[in-house]
């Protein structure tokens, strides 16, 4: 017998609470790739604040793809900015929001982490900000950021195709 969609929803919401590193991390990309609903965005703002290895980054890569969803912006935002958190939230955070720097508020805050004092937000921040380097003022904030002593080190000189990138 064939599960129906909302009872394979509901195993993956539940695997999410395994003990089991693997199975959340496996249980976290299967929910990523499917159709997004209210529930499941939930599920995966979550495990990035729970900051589990793994499922949270696959958590992140979800949620890049509803970055632009006003409610998902606000907390992604929230978490990027609150300095109470840890640096591999934020730096989750930043990385899920690359799927929305067509917004205002997020590129500002993106610009901003490039002066992060931790080197892992600041690296997401710069992965987040590659589709939006064609603006002239992100090309900008990128080259100096690539130039400073903090990024030089870390980042490869801007392709033409890419317009930045890590080595």
């Amino acid at each position: 017998q064939v599960a129906s969609l909302p009872e394979v929803t509901e195993a993956l919401l539940a695997a999410l609470s395994d003990e089991s590193d693997e199975v959340q991390k496996n249980a976290t990309y299967a929910i990523a790739s499917s159709d997004f609903g209210p529930d499941v965005t939930q599920a995966l703002l979550t495990a990035i604040k729970d900051g589990k290895g793994q499922a949270a980054k696959a958590a992140a890569q979800g949620l890049y793809r509803v970055a632009s969803q006003p409610e998902v912006t606000s907390i992604l935002l929230d978490m990027l900015q609150d300095h109470r958190k840890d640096e591999f939230c934020r730096g989750l955070a930043a990385s899920a929001l690359r799927g929305a720097t067509s917004d205002p508020k997020v590129l500002q805050a993106l610009l901003a982490a490039l002066s992060d004092p931790n080197p892992l937000v600041q690296e997401a921040a710069v992965d987040a900000l590659a589709p939006a380097s064609s603006r002239a003022d992100v090309g900008l904030a990128l080259l100096a950021f690539q130039n400073s002593e903090k990024g030089g080190s870390r980042l490869a000189p801007p392709t033409p195709e890419y317009g930045g990138g890590r080595t």
